[in-house]
């Protein structure tokens, strides 16, 4: 190790050791709780009490309606996704990339 090194470690480590000593000064060396006397803090003892849904969408949550499919919020089905699918793409490509996300809509096929 180069003799500059050694000097610019050994002046890192005085000047910690001090910040150290310096930070403890004003505190009584004797006043630590002994060990066992407190408790242990836990996830329990920390957090405040959960007073409602984590999320505020689980408030507005309801059960979907009984029976048949339902169309999608914007009021779209596969069929009427595909159709508009179909009638907008100009080449074959496009027509698979504006089809993929009809697949996630009410009434698409199984795969």
């Amino acid at each position: 190790m180069k003799p500059i090194h050694v000097r610019a470690a050994l002046v890192v480590a005085a000047l910690s050791l001090a910040a150290c000593q310096e930070g403890n000064a004003g505190r009584d060396p004797d006043a630590t709780v002994p060990a066992g006397t407190q408790p242990a803090p836990t996830a329990q003892t920390q957090a405040g009490p959960q007073t409602g849904p984590n999320t505020p969408e689980a408030n507005a949550a309801e059960a979907p309606p009984a029976g048949g499919t339902t169309a999608a919020p914007g009021g779209r089905t596969y069929s009427d996704c595909m159709a508009d699918a179909g009638s907008r793409a100009k080449t074959d490509d496009e027509r698979g990339v504006l089809e993929r996300p009809c697949l996630s809509l009410p009434g698409a096929p199984k795969q």
